[in-house]
């Protein structure tokens, strides 16, 4: 029962530490917020989502039985897309060129993608 609790709530913690992040740029544009600590919260989050995510994964692999196999698949394509979304934060951070535009749309492509996925998983495994 503890495993139980324990990988449902990883998975939904890391759910909506998705979504802050995910508004987080959008609501600092909104409001106005300039310099670097405006993001800060939203590097940490960057760097916390996929550590959750992969400790949900980690933890369920041992009670697949029973589960639709279309939603593991969503599930391991959104984990790999977290992680795609992490380097491609870190490269629009710091990099030596600038902020490419096309870079931030891509983040943001990749963003969506990852949350269909995310829901596409729930929606067919959930609890």
């Amino acid at each position: 029962m503890f495993a139980f609790l324990w990988t449902a709530s990883t998975g939904w913690i890391a759910v909506v530490l998705l979504a802050a992040a995910s508004a987080l740029p959008f609501l600092l544009r909104w409001l106005r917020a300039r310099g670097p600590n405006g993001m800060r919260a939203h590097y940490l989050l960057g760097f916390a989502i996929p550590a959750l995510a992969l400790m949900h994964s980690s933890l369920v692999m041992t009670r697949m039985r029973g589960t639709d196999m279309t939603g593991i698949w969503f599930a391991t394509i959104a984990l790999v897309g977290l992680f795609v979304q992490m380097s491609l934060g870190i490269e629009l951070r710091a990099p030596p060129w600038g902020r490419p535009p096309a870079l931030r749309r891509w983040h943001l492509v990749v963003m969506l993608a990852t949350s269909g996925f995310i829901a596409g998983h729930i929606v067919l495994n959930r609890a």
